[in-house]
């Protein structure tokens, strides 16, 4: 977002003006007579263009309604950036900004010119009662607490978008991560639900997510975005609705398909689902409105810069703390880089490892790699124990004739903790 939308503020005026345009543009003007020397807008915000390509659409179908519908949207988006409705502002600016939504909402679309993507749900859909209260609700407090989860994701984003585009999906379903986890990598629910997407483990695995011993996928923001993609596409192609798909993403396709079977109706808004379910689908749709198809600086003025870093293939397990060391930053920073990573050494599960290490750090980590400076530690292939009744750490070191240290240390132990019978150990070589 340009700084100049930054500085928007939403008077009383800056609203009348705007509401004034929007409706004149939706009664089929093609221009806007300004009422004296104007300095030409900036073009609108980039995340706010998928909303206008689809306002655009809509005037040349001939269907003003749904244009001012979603013109509209955008005015809650302005909200969102002022947080609140100052008693006085410069109207100079809400004229430019208006100026510049009619320009992009109103231009020609040119013959053989692609258009926006079938959304998974109508426009109507934004328009229920429920989706507006639950607005409302986000807004209650200035949109505050809407703003510290986009600062939140803002550095992830353009991962998780990549992901979302390259699935196929809409940009704007990455909101999912807000309503399920506030955006938290190690968010847990009662249910064991783990990730900033929130999926048990089953339903992990069943979209394609690694969960072993040493590491869970759940918890990286880039495979568990491609887990969730793949499972609401899924469900998007089971039953053929976009709001059905995201309340089955929440309570499960089968409370769904049951509902449909007994409602007789194929609406998401006559189905008697959860409580949980039924807030859950209105509030994705209201963040979506809010937010769009991107955090934008709107919704975060003062967003982290995006993630920088190199993706490193590593051939063999290392110590998380050598392989920081050869990266020239904390084990800390390497771990929050690699969150799915659940022991004090890279994952030696079988399945290929890529390490995420800090922008600039790639070549010294490959170089360290080649010439074996950076230490292979050796796993046991298979070598998982199960703890069982009367275990104890310095038995299991000597069955298996590896020293203790070594064996809390690839689990990462102290030595003092109390384990439990279940809980399954990483035996190393």
């Amino acid at each position: 977002m340009t700084p100049a939308i930054h500085r928007i503020q939403c008077s009383t005026v800056g609203y009348a003006i705007l509401t004034g345009a929007l409706l004149l543009a939706v009664a089929g003007c093609a221009t806007v007579a300004p009422p004296g020397p104007v300095t030409p807008a900036p073009g609108p915000p980039p995340a706010w263009q998928g909303d206008l390509d689809r306002a655009r659409a809509s005037l040349r179908d001939g269907d003003p309604e749904d244009a001012r519908a979603i013109l509209a949207r955008i005015l809650d988006r302005i909200w969102l950036a002022a947080g609140d409705r100052p008693a006085s502002a410069d109207p100079a600016v809400g004229s430019a900004c208006t100026l510049s939504l009619l320009a992009g909402a109103l231009s020609p679309v040119a013959d053989g010119a692609p258009t926006a993507a079938v959304p998974w749900w109508t426009p109507a859909a934004f328009d229920n009662p429920r989706v507006a209260r639950c607005k409302e609700r986000l807004l209650a407090d200035g949109g505050r607490g809407v703003r510290a989860w986009a600062r939140r994701a803002q550095p992830y984003l353009p991962d998780i978008l990549h992901v979302v585009r390259e699935e196929g999906l809409p940009a704007d379903i990455w909101v999912l991560t807000l309503v399920e986890s506030g955006f938290r990598h190690d968010a847990r629910s009662r249910a064991d639900a783990l990730g900033p997407w929130q999926f048990l483990d089953r339903t992990a695995r069943h979209a394609g997510m690694l969960v072993t011993v040493d590491r869970d996928e759940r918890r990286d923001w880039v495979e568990a975005t491609r887990g969730a993609c793949r499972y609401l596409a899924e469900l998007h192609d089971t039953f053929g609705d976009g709001l059905l798909a995201l309340a089955a993403f929440n309570c499960g396709p089968y409370r769904v398909r049951r509902e449909l079977a007994a409602a007789g109706t194929d609406s998401f808004w006559s189905l008697d689902l959860p409580r949980e379910t039924e807030d859950y689908v209105p509030r994705a749709l209201a963040l979506m409105e809010l937010l769009g198809d991107e955090a934008d600086s709107a919704a975060a003025p003062q967003a982290a810069a995006p993630l920088a870093y190199d993706v490193v293939r590593l051939p063999y397990p290392v110590e998380v703390t050598d392989l920081a060391r050869v990266a020239g930053v904390s084990a800390r920073a390497i771990r929050s880089l690699n969150p799915a990573w659940l022991r004090p050494v890279t994952p030696g599960d079988g399945h290929p490892v890529e390490a995420r290490v800090p922008a600039g750090a790639g070549g010294r980590v490959t170089a360290a790699l080649r010439n074996r400076t950076l230490r292979k530690v050796d796993l046991r292939p298979g070598g998982l124990h199960r703890i069982k009744k009367g275990d104890t750490l310095w038995g299991i070191s000597r069955h298996y004739h590896v020293k203790l240290n070594t064996l809390l240390l690839v689990n990462g132990l102290s030595g003092k903790e109390i384990i439990r019978p279940g809980r399954v150990l990483r035996v190393p070589g």
